[in-house]
This record gives structure tokens, sequence and C-alpha cells, in this order.
């Protein structure tokens, strides 16, 4: 029997993952951080040996529920690559409740969370 191909991934709004080069102005990007945008969410991300780490993310307009596609972005190539998902350096706590309490988040340190995954989709 031959393998199956999988069909190609469709987040809840058919929205896209889009990568471009992260460049800062006043010092360089030794740690790899990439700008990454999912519909009206725009934010950074880096690959680790063991982990997808989000850095930063914004909505330009809340409650659109575009945030919930970069979630599947992440959580789909985190669940393909075997790799945990790290959000970094989260200071609203409001957002880490709802992460933790919602989406399955634990805390990683004083400032991180993190979720693991089982295996691949």
């Amino acid at each position: 029997m031959g393998k199956q191909k999988s069909k190609p991934f469709q987040s809840t709004h058919n929205l896209a993952f889009e990568v471009a080069e992260w460049r800062p102005l006043l010092c360089g990007n030794e740690d790899g951080w990439q700008c990454f945008r999912v519909g009206t969410c725009e934010g950074l991300w880096r690959a680790t040996a063991d982990a997808y780490e989000i850095l930063a993310v914004i909505n330009s307009e809340p409650n659109n529920g575009h945030f919930e596609d970069v979630l599947e972005w992440f959580e789909r190539s985190c669940r393909r690559d075997r790799r945990t998902l790290r959000i970094r350096e989260l200071l609203n706590e409001e957002f880490r409740r709802h992460l933790m309490e919602k989406r399955g988040f634990i805390a990683d340190g004083k400032d991180d969370l993190i979720k693991r995954f089982q295996k691949a989709a």
C-alpha cells in the first residue's frame, strides 16, 4: 500500500504564514529572530534545537480570531517537527492566564510559557 499524501494545511481563517528577515536598527540579530505575519497578527519568532519560540506578537485588529490561526500554524509545525512551543518574556498577566487555562501552556521559568506535543499530526 502506497504512502498517502497529506492535504495542505489550512488554518481556521485560511491565513498564510509569512516570514521575513528581521533587521533590527540598533543591533545585530545574532539570536536568529525572524518576523512573521498571519493575517493581522505580526511578531517575532525563531527556531532552536528543541523549540519554536515566539518573542512578540501583536494583532492590529484585536478579536478577529487571527491569533487563533497563529497558534494553529505554530502548533502544527511543533507536532510535525517534534518540537515544543515556547512563548518568551510574557509579561501580560491576563494573556498569560488565558494561555495557561485555555490553551494548555505551562510556566517555564519566571516569564516564559511552554507547550509540549506528543506526536506529529
